[in-house]
Formats: C-alpha cells, sequence, structure tokens
C-alpha cells in the first residue's frame, strides 16, 4: 500500500519448510521514524499495528487451513 507517514516502514513474509508437515511463516515489519512526528506516530498506533498484524497472520493460516502452533514472537532491534 502506498501510504504517506513520517519514516520508513518494510513488511516482510519469509517462508521456512521444517519438515515434511510443518512450515514456519515469518512476518516481519520494521519501522525507522523521522523527526518528532515519526515517533508520535509510531507510539500512538504500535497498539493497532499489533492487533493489524496478528490479524494477518490469522488469516494466511485460515486461508491455507492450517492451525497456528505457536503464537507470534515480538523481536526489538535497536542500534
Amino acid at each position: 500500500a502506498e501510504m504517506r507517514f513520517p519514516g520508513e516502514a518494510l513488511l516482510e513474509f519469509e517462508i521456512i519448510p521444517l519438515d515434511d508437515e510443518r512450515t514456519e511463516l515469518r512476518q516481519m515489519t520494521r519501522y525507522v521514524p523521522r523527526g518528532l512526528s515519526g515517533l508520535v506516530y509510531w507510539y500512538l498506533l504500535y497498539p493497532f499495528h499489533e492487533i493489524v498484524f496478528r490479524s494477518m497472520l490469522k488469516g494466511i493460516a485460515g486461508a491455507v487451513n492450517k492451525p497456528i502452533l505457536m503464537r507470534p514472537k515480538r523481536l526489538l532491534f535497536s542500534n
């Protein structure tokens, strides 16, 4: 989606075969805020993004008719 917001965002998916029965789907989102408005945007909308991305994973699992075996993990990176 083309959106205008104060920063740079990236959404990536990675599919990793584990064995004949299981596949791991990794969804990674990154956001680099630009200035004070970028930080405000991030902290105000973070709870909503959490809901949207978890719902997205549930939707993908439902579309392929597979259960979710593990809860999503949140990783935080900083420099």
